[in-house]
C-alpha cells in the first residue's frame, strides 16, 4: 500500500509539472500571438531603407528642372502634373521633412499670377573665379549683389511691410516648384547649398520674379545631435577653416542676393568665429539674414556693427506646420509690421504652408500691407 500511495504520489508530480509546461507554453505562444497582432494593427512600423554610398549631394529624385538629364522630367509646374508614384521622403539638413509628398498635394493653392518683374540673372561682372568656385564679389563700379539681385520695390511705398522667406527649397522638386510656380514674385526663395541642381532652379525663381537666397548651415547648441551638414562653420573649427568651407558654400550658386542662416544657435553666439564670416560676407556684397532672430544670435549687432546688409526673421510661421497654427502667426507678424513697419516671417514649402501664405496674400491689399522682397527691409528693423 505504502509503494502504490508513493507511485500515485510521483505521478502526481509528473502529471502536475508536465502541466506547468504547458501552461507556460501556452502563455508565450499567446503573447507572440498577441504582439503580432499588435503590430498588424499598426501600434508599430517596420520600415525597410535602402541606403547608396555616401556622397556631398543630397538626391531627391521626384522632378528635375526642365533641362537636366533625367529619366523624370517635369511638365510645366500644375495641379497634379509631373509627379510620380510611390513613395518619397526628403530629409532636408535644415531639418526640413517632405514624406511622400506629390504635385497634386499643393492643389490647394492656386497658380500665382504672372509676374512680369524678373529679378536679375547672374552677371559675370559679379563674380570672382577661384579655382573651381565662382564666388560673389562687388564688381569694379561699385554694384552689389544684394542690390543687383533684388527684385525691383517701389521705396516710396509707405504701407507697412511684409516680407516672407521660403527656406529649404531645391532638396525636393515637387515643393520647389511649387514655391517658385504658386507664391508671388515678392515671397523670397533659399535653397539648400547642397541639393542638385540649383543654378536650373535659381533660374527658373528669378524668371518668375523671386529673390534668391542661399543657405549657410552653422553649429547648432545639440551638435551633434543635429548635424547641420558636412560643410557647416563650427565653433571647434579655426577661422581658415570656417572661411574655406563658407567659400565652398557660396560658390555653390551664382545671382543669389544673400545669405541665410541654418541653425546656428551656438555658432551665431559665438563672436570670435561668427565676425571673420560676416566681415567676408560684407566684403562680397552680399546681406545677411539671421533666421534666429535678434534676441538668439550675435550676427545682427555685428553686421550693423560692420555695415553689413541685415534683414532679421521676426516670426517663424510654421513651426507647428497646420493651417490654424500658420493662421496664428500670420496675424501676429501683421501686427509687428503695424507697430514697426516692417516685419519678417520664415516658412518651409510644406503643403499647409504653401496653401496658407498664398491664401493670406490674398488679403493683404485690403489690410493696407504691401508684400515686399527681403531687399526691400534691409536695416529697417530695430534691434533688442
Amino acid at each position: 500500500m505504502a509503494l502504490d500511495a508513493r507511485k500515485k504520489s510521483s505521478l502526481a508530480l509528473i502529471g502536475g509539472a508536465a502541466a506547468c509546461v504547458i501552461v507556460l507554453v501556452a502563455l508565450v505562444a499567446g503573447g507572440w500571438l498577441f504582439l503580432r497582432a499588435d503590430i498588424d494593427r499598426g501600434s508599430a512600423t517596420v520600415v525597410e531603407v535602402e541606403l547608396s554610398d555616401r556622397d556631398d549631394t543630397v538626391r531627391e529624385g521626384v522632378l528635375t528642372p526642365p533641362g537636366v538629364s533625367s529619366d523624370k522630367k517635369p511638365s510645366v509646374p500644375g495641379d497634379g502634373e509631373g509627379a510620380e508614384a510611390g513613395p518619397r521622403v526628403t530629409v532636408g539638413l535644415d531639418g526640413v521633412v517632405m514624406p511622400s509628398v506629390t504635385a497634386a498635394a499643393y492643389s490647394r493653392a492656386p497658380l500665382a499670377a504672372r509676374d512680369e518683374t524678373a529679378v536679375n540673372a547672374a552677371d559675370p561682372a559679379l563674380l570672382e573665379q577661384k579655382g573651381d568656385l565662382a564666388l560673389p564679389k562687388i564688381a569694379e563700379d561699385g554694384r552689389m549683389a544684394w542690390r543687383v539681385y533684388s527684385r525691383p520695390f517701389v521705396s516710396r511705398d509707405d504701407r507697412p511691410r511684409l516680407a516672407i522667406i521660403v527656406t529649404g527649397l531645391g532638396l525636393s522638386a515637387v515643393a520647389t516648384e511649387a514655391a517658385i510656380a504658386r507664391l508671388p514674385g515678392p515671397v523670397t526663395l533659399g535653397f539648400h547649398p547642397d541639393a542638385p541642381n540649383l543654378e536650373k532652379w535659381a533660374e527658373m525663381a528669378r524668371r518668375a520674379g523671386h529673390e534668391v537666397l542661399l543657405s549657410i548651415p552653422m553649429e547648432p547648441a545639440d551638435f551633434p545631435f543635429d548635424d547641420p551638414g558636412p560643410n557647416a562653420l563650427l565653433t571647434t573649427l579655426d577661422t581658415e577653416e570656417n572661411l574655406v568651407r563658407l567659400e565652398h558654400l557660396l560658390g555653390r550658386l551664382t545671382g543669389f542676393a544673400g545669405v541665410i542662416s541654418i541653425m546656428g544657435s551656438k555658432f551665431s553666439r559665438d563672436e570670435g568665429r561668427l565676425r571673420p564670416v560676416l566681415e567676408t560676407l560684407n566684403s562680397r556684397g552680399v546681406m545677411y539674414v539671421e533666421a534666429a532672430g535678434a534676441s538668439h544670435s550675435l550676427a545682427p549687432g555685428i553686421a550693423t556693427e560692420i555695415g553689413l546688409p541685415r534683414v532679421i526673421v521676426d516670426v517663424e510661421l510654421d513651426a507647428k506646420p497646420s493651417e490654424s497654427a500658420i493662421e496664428a502667426q500670420l496675424a501676429r507678424l501683421e501686427s509687428i509690421a503695424r507697430k514697426r513697419s516692417v516685419a519678417v516671417g520664415l516658412a518651409r514649402p510644406y503643403p499647409v504652408a504653401i496653401a496658407s501664405l498664398a491664401k493670406w496674400v490674398a488679403t493683404l491689399k485690403e489690410k493696407d500691407y504691401v508684400l515686399a522682397p527681403a531687399s526691400a527691409v534691409v536695416d529697417r528693423q530695430f534691434l533688442p
